[in-house]
């Protein structure tokens, strides 16, 4: 219902308002990105990509316009990147876009069955940079990693007869972390790590027998701290720590007599901020913050 804003002190909401110019195009928020230059991207669920001008307060939209085809290819956007020549990426559910600052067009990337080697599906989840220039794209139905020189896709599929391939197609974050392994979270297989050389996958699936196992399958994000410390966001089974030397997984949950819990255990994403507090955003129950220096 809007996009928030929190000085550390109070909220502003900003929301749709047909009635007034230069408002958000919609007010459902699926996806944000700051760019090098300051500047806040909005992705919205049916009112396209927003640029919003700190100076004024106000916002600029791009939205699919069928007799353009340089236009935003779909209106709902769920993924927003800014890679390391601060470019944007803009994912939506009818293909990758790349946006064209100097014009405001934009390069679509879109699934062809007739072509191996376009992208896996239009449907894009989540959108990563990897440290050797590399871009990897995860949709509904599988992994894509895009040749920058020919614009070509390299797939990655899920395959039942095959342990070493990816354990679930729905690939929802995608991360490189300080280690240099690249991590996936998916809708149903739990988290994959990938071995880029041999281009095989270890998936960490949930073990009801094993409570140092992920604790959920569905995994939403995976964030990588200051720290080093990496935090896995679930649908159903809280937050988890991965714990790289043993591979077991330490889990923080909602406990309904402990207000110093996870307001839920069904958490959307992770982020830190300036002094080092990490925030869980949950679906349905808030904000949650936690300290590291008490732990709570």
């Amino acid at each position: 219902d809007g996009l928030a804003r929190f000085d550390g002190q109070d909220f502003r909401i900003f929301r749709a308002d047909k009635d007034k110019q230069n408002t958000l195009s919609h007010s459902n928020i699926f996806a944000l990105a700051i760019d090098q230059d300051g500047v806040l991207w909005v992705g919205t669920d049916g009112g396209g990509l927003n640029r919003y001008d700190a100076a004024t307060e106000s916002f600029k939209s791009f939205q699919y316009d069928e007799n353009d085809p340089s236009s935003l290819s779909n209106d709902s956007v769920w993924s927003l990147y800014v890679d390391s020549k601060n470019q944007v990426w803009v994912g939506t559910r009818g293909g990758l876009n790349l946006l064209d600052r100097d014009t405001e067009t934009f390069t679509a990337y879109q699934h062809d069955e007739e072509n191996p080697r376009s992208i896996a599906n239009d449907i894009i989840l989540s959108i990563e940079e990897t440290s050797d220039g590399t871009l990897w794209v995860g949709t509904r139905t599988g992994l894509s990693r895009l040749d920058a020189e020919t614009n070509d896709f390299t797939n990655y599929y899920h395959n039942e007869e095959n342990p070493d391939s990816i354990s679930d197609n729905q690939v929802w974050d995608i991360l490189e972390d300080s280690a240099g392994d690249l991590w996936l979270t998916t809708r149903y297989g739990g988290l994959n790590r990938m071995d880029r050389e041999t281009e095989t996958f270890e998936a960490f699936l949930h073990n009801e027998d094993d409570p140092t196992s992920i604790s959920d399958n569905s995994v939403f994000h995976i964030y990588e701290d200051s720290r080093g410390t990496v935090w896995v966001a679930t649908e159903k089974g809280g937050v988890n720590i991965f714990d790289r030397e043993s591979k077991t997984f330490a889990r923080y949950q909602h406990d309904p007599n402990d207000d110093l819990t996870l307001s839920s255990d069904d958490i959307f994403w992770i982020m830190e901020d300036a002094s080092g507090s990490i925030w869980f955003s949950s679906r349905r129950a808030g904000v949650n913050q936690y300290a590291p220096a008490i732990q709570r």
